[in-house]
């Protein structure tokens, strides 16, 4: 009866695209930890040469657990930091900058459907476009089936688009989020 290849095309797309995330997650987290550890080495080395050039004088005013303590508490913080603070701060701006040209793609193609099939000056293509991307709808009658028929499809892809663009944007905040609340059941 019905042609699937199309279905299992989109399907096999889906899954590609879910193995190459997870591939690309596990890159990031191996490259992170090379990095980080890459770092806290030269950071050891460059403390340690510091402290065999200081004076006997020092380590005799100078509690020798209150040293210890505080270079392994400091360089334990950079870790951290190194580790996860700019790893996240990195995810948070790639995740900006995809939900933007999520965006952007998308008042394109609109604006680009508008112009072709509507037959709408390029300003008015733009103002319907966002109009519906923002979930406001139309402005300017359609006139044809043709162009209808766009004007349907793009605001159910603009739905679907809205979602997974808020998906993507508040996925790092809702990770936060359960792990503060798991670390606080602890």
């Amino acid at each position: 009866p019905g042609d699937t290849r199309l279905l299992v095309l989109i399907a096999g797309v889906v899954i590609a695209i879910g193995l190459v995330g997870i591939a690309l997650s596990r890159v990031e987290t191996y490259c992170t930890g090379w990095v980080g550890e890459r770092v806290l080495n030269d950071l050891r080395v460059d403390l340690f040469q510091h402290l065999q050039r200081l004076s006997m004088g020092y380590f005799e005013r100078q509690r020798t657990g209150v040293l210890i303590s505080r270079l392994t508490n400091d360089i334990e913080a950079l870790q951290q930091l190194v580790t996860d603070g700019l790893t996240s701060t990195v995810r948070n701006v790639l995740t900006l900058v995809v939900a933007g040209a999520i965006l952007l793609a998308s008042l394109l193609i609109g604006m680009l459907g508008y112009h072709t099939i509507a037959g709408m000056t390029w300003v008015d293509s733009f103002l319907n476009a966002s109009m519906i991307l923002g979930g406001m709808g139309p402005v300017a009658e359609l006139q044809g089936d043709a162009s209808k028929l766009f004007a349907g499809a793009y605001a159910l892809y603009c739905g679907v688009v809205f979602i997974a663009t808020i998906g993507i944007v508040l996925a790092p905040v809702a990770t936060h989020l359960l792990r503060r609340f798991h670390l606080e059941n602890r």
